[in-house]
């Protein structure tokens, strides 16, 4: 991933490496960031459509939400997506968890993720 972190105008180029042997490469474009409370974004490449983390306090900590309305543009991934659709779920879920347990470990210093 190259990033210049959460700062509103930048552009994140990542690549996505799923647990079948494909990789989305996307870039995420941060549109607005209210630090530390929210992070517009619009995501473009083999996905593309709009995202938006939202951060809360709660007594315990916080509270994180992601909502994201994103579109296979690659040909083969949509494809796929029809074909072979609880694979491709198995892998988004996968996806997701493994980006959480990620930043998790990178972002929060948690090691025991």
């Amino acid at each position: 991933m190259e990033s210049a972190g959460l700062v509103e105008g930048t552009v994140s180029r990542c690549v996505i490496r799923a647990p079948v042997p494909y990789e989305l490469r996307v870039d995420i474009a941060m549109l607005e960031v209210a630090a530390p409370r929210l992070v517009v974004a619009e995501v473009s490449g083999d996905l593309e459509g709009p995202a938006r983390l939202e951060v809360a306090e709660t007594p315990g900590g916080s509270h994180a939400r992601l909502c994201w309305e994103l579109e296979a543009r690659d040909p083969l991934l949509r494809v796929a997506s029809f074909l072979g659709r609880p694979v491709m779920e198995w892998g988004q879920r996968w996806v997701v968890d493994t980006g959480v347990r990620q930043f998790r470990r990178d972002a929060l210093g948690d090691r025991g993720s």
